[in-house]
């Protein structure tokens, strides 16, 4: 919420071991699927403690050499277990005092990457 000039941000940690399947491998244009298990770490979590989590992943890969690809693809991260935010800032509006806020609830993030893979 900008409105009171506050910048707040929710920033996560997170551990996940994912496997991707390849389509199409002789096709200069490829795509993939791709899915994950594995832990989130919220950092302003109330608890300090890990969360499991878990990601699907899907997209198109243009192959440039024989070892390089560009990879273009989204990713679906969310977690299983509701996880506790505490937030507290100072009040300039209002005598300086001191606000919290609590709430509660599943994490979720979409994100569209771009990117290069390397192939060994």
């Amino acid at each position: 919420d900008k409105q009171d000039g506050r910048n707040d941000e929710i920033s996560v940690t997170i551990f996940m071991l994912n496997i991707y399947r390849d389509f199409l491998p002789e096709k200069k244009v490829q795509p993939y699927i791709g899915a994950g298990l594995g832990m989130v770490l919220p950092d302003i979590s109330s608890s300090g403690r890990f969360v499991s989590g878990y990601q699907f992943a899907a997209g198109l890969e243009y192959g440039l050499r024989k070892n390089l690809k560009l990879r273009l693809g989204y990713k679906y991260l969310a977690t299983t277990e509701n996880v506790e935010y505490n937030v507290e800032y100072l009040d300039n509006d209002n005598s300086n005092s001191a606000v919290e806020y609590s709430f509660e609830g599943e994490l979720e993030a979409h994100s569209l990457n771009l990117g290069y893979r390397f192939l060994f």
